[in-house]
């Protein structure tokens, strides 16, 4: 028997028996283990699944109405250890079964030539025997794991080697086929033009495919209703993005209108079309755009399957910088032999680009679905930012995919292995490794608008905020959104957006988006605005000035990565207070010096301060103003508040003899109740809370001989912060 079998006999001594009881021990003695059962009057059998080269101890009873007899003597038996492979030749026989290649395909019947290939097999010398199993019967068993095992694994040495695959290299001249008139497109950094996309698959692979779809959906894709057909594979047009699932493989040539099929295979991807006349396609089978394959079911029904070449693709497929996960068997592989023919699947991956694809992720080898998933949600994912895979915290904005590649790389899903699954006889299906291959264009490419950081400048100059917004979007305007208030766009570019957000109200505050003219969304990254009170005192001699100023400013401080592995950081960040802030300065109090009583009155607004002023460390002196700059650091856990104030109250001296001197008296900010002066600014070094980004109140006093002075600040409370769910 086989290394892996052991036959065992017996003699029959009784003629009651209803059967029989064979145990089986690892040494004789001890830790016996039923085998099996045989029923009455059995004297044989095998007992299979056994390990090559080891020994194992058997004994039998019979069973009967009286019970169980005593068992036999201990017989002891070993399986033969594994040997090398003896390599036969069988290519000849195979051929001689098959009919000539130039037979018509729908002369032939897939079924009855597997039938006719075994046997002709089971009559080599050597061959103990060939199953061939209907019920999983498909074109990859049969060709993928049949005809090429048996072409390829029972091959000399010297023959296998002459058959390895070509060294990967550019594609022969003249195989990548274009559009008339068509080029390759310039790209851009950002992601697609276009949001219609396609997520088909033929065959199996719908749970995977159903995620795709969602996952596009939900980033504001346009996913179309077509499928893998040839007719709606006619309409992949103007994609932004193609996920596409079917088989690749070994397909012919139709040479006439006869239907006689070529004996050169192709490379070709298979649509769910079943071939039952040429008439419909005759010009295209002709001319090479289609191709057929063949497959049989369990039922023994063979059908001719229609499959498109890179012609039909240059003539039909069509991208906006668009982007393709082609889940298809050897897409991303380097020439290779099967059944006789060389297939090139470069060309493929060259016109898809051709086609205004920017990017196209395939496979190498045979693959599945269900273990590709993994590299392919991963990789969609991340180009989308974090919809609903695996999703880290803080979520992701959208990265390029160099980044995505670099992540995918440190993840180790590049690669995977798909299991083999051994039938009957030792026949195996499967068990090869899988490599994810990329293929692309220059620039940074994602799948939708992505906002890394942004810069706020509110100048009362300018009328409006100055949102610089920071990332990858496209050479396509679109237009910025706040809160999901439309605002104005000074400029856009690949890489840079200026947008002007309000000082206050509808449009000011909140979650900034970027979105694509197709509908297609960014990160949305939180422009914050913090609110609270500052207030300056100054009292001379029972004389009080008060300015009282409710302060704005805003701010981008979410957490952001600088590459897609790091982690999430915030940034040190500087804003001015916004024109939305107000405040007055009020006198009060009186003085008697001798006849004369002097007093401070009346209230008068703050003007707010233009940014120049603050740069320049100058003061208008003609009205009262107020202004200043802040200072974030929310993981050092701390601010700086650097205020400028300066205003007017009203002074009037009276003597015995009514008014005699009535004149505005001018009171700043003193320096020594602040931590330090900048010019004309006075400092003060405040927390800042890094969860809730709440600036802690405080005051500093200063008293002098000549009077008491003091600065207080309330707490700054934030609006629209940085939460849990910021991409960054």
């Amino acid at each position: 028997m086989s290394g892996t079998v052991i036959r065992l006999e017996w003699q029959d001594n009784s003629s009651d028996e209803s059967g029989f009881r064979l145990e089986r021990s690892p040494d004789g003695t001890a830790s016996w283990t039923a085998v099996t059962s045989p029923g009455a009057n059995v004297t044989s059998i095998d007992d299979t699944g056994l390990t090559e080269g080891t020994t194992r101890f058997y004994r039998v009873a019979a069973v009967g109405t009286g019970g169980t007899s005593g068992f036999s003597n201990v017989a002891e038996a070993s399986t033969p250890a594994g040997s090398d492979a003896t390599f036969l030749d069988v290519r000849s026989a195979i051929e001689a079964a098959l009919p000539s290649p130039g037979t018509p395909l729908t002369s032939r019947n897939l079924l009855d030539e597997v039938r006719a290939v075994g046997a002709a097999a089971s009559g080599i010398a050597g061959v103990d025997s060939v199953l061939v199993f209907e019920e999983t019967l498909t074109t990859q068993i049969v060709y993928d794991d049949g005809v090429v095992h048996l072409f390829i694994n029972n091959r000399t040495d010297d023959e296998a080697a002459s058959l390895a695959a070509p060294t990967p290299g550019p594609a022969p001249a003249g195989q990548v086929a274009t559009r008339s008139g068509s080029s390759t497109p310039a790209t851009s950094d950002g992601p697609p033009t276009s949001s219609r996309a396609v997520v088909a698959f033929h065959d199996g692979g719908d749970p995977l495919a159903n995620e795709v779809a969602a996952m596009l959906s939900e980033a504001g894709y346009e996913v179309l209703p077509l499928g893998a057909s040839l007719d709606d594979m006619r309409n992949y047009s103007n994609l932004g993005m193609l996920y596409l699932d079917t088989h690749g493989g070994n397909f012919v040539r139709i040479l006439d209108a006869n239907g006689t099929a070529s004996n050169v295979g192709a490379f070709a991807l298979q649509t769910s079309t079943v071939l039952q006349s040429l008439t419909p396609w005759k010009d295209e089978l002709l001319d090479g755009a289609l191709v057929v394959v063949s497959s049989t079911d369990a039922s023994g029904v063979t059908r001719h399957s229609i499959g498109v070449t890179e012609l039909f693709i240059a003539r039909h497929w069509s991208f906006d910088d668009g982007v393709m996960v082609g889940h298809v068997c050897f897409l991303g592989r380097a020439p290779f032999i099967d059944r006789g023919s060389t297939l090139d699947p470069r060309p493929f991956r060259q016109t898809i680009l051709a086609q205004g694809a920017r990017v196209l992720m395939s496979f190498d080898h045979l693959t599945w679905h269900s273990y590709a998933r993994p590299s392919v949600l991963h990789f969609l994912s991340r180009m989308l930012g974090s919809r609903g895979y695996d999703p880290p915290s803080p979520p992701l904005r959208p990265f390029d995919f160099d980044q995505v590649v670099d992540d995918m790389t440190d993840r180790d899903l590049l690669k995977f292995h798909r299991p083999g699954t051994v039938w009957f006889g030792n026949v195996t299906t499967g068990g090869n490794d899988v490599n994810v291959v990329f293929s692309r264009l220059a620039g940074r490419t994602t799948l939708a608008p992505s906002i890394r950081t942004m810069n706020i400048v509110d100048d009362v100059d300018e009328g409006s905020g100055l949102l610089t917004i920071e990332g990858l979007f496209g050479a396509q305007p679109g237009r910025v959104a706040v809160s999901g208030q439309d605002v104005p766009v000074d400029s856009w570019a690949e890489t840079t957006i200026v947008a002007r957000p309000p000082f206050q109200g509808a449009g000011s505050v909140g979650p900034v988006m970027v979105v694509k003219p197709t509908g297609v969304e960014s990160n949305a990254t939180p422009l914050t605005e913090w609110q609270g009170t500052v207030t300056v005192e100054t009292e001379v001699q029972g004389l009080v000035a008060t300015a009282s100023m409710d302060v704005r400013f805003r701010a981008d401080v979410h957490r952001f990565r600088t590459r897609l592995q790091d982690e999430p950081e915030h940034r040190e960040v500087s804003t001015y207070f916004s024109p939305a802030s107000t405040g007055s300065i009020l006198g009060s109090g009186s003085r008697i010096d001798g006849q004369v009583t002097t007093e401070w009155y009346g209230q008068n607004d703050m003007d707010i301060l233009p940014a120049r002023f603050v740069d320049q460390g100058a003061f208008p002196l003609t009205n009262s103003v107020m202004g200043g700059v802040v200072r974030l650091d929310p993981d050092g856990g701390e601010a700086e508040i650097c205020i400028a104030a300066w205003g007017y109250v009203n002074a009037r001296a009276t003597g015995p003899n009514g008014t005699i001197l009535t004149n505005p008296i001018a009171t700043f900010l003193t320096p020594d109740i602040v931590d330090r002066m900048r010019g004309f600014l006075g400092c003060v070094d405040v927390s800042l809370d890094a969860s809730s980004f709440v600036i802690g109140a405080g005051r500093n006093t200063h008293s002098t001989a000549a009077g008491n002075f003091s600065l207080e600040w309330t707490d700054f409370t934030p609006v629209a912060p940085p939460d849990v769910r910021t991409a960054g």
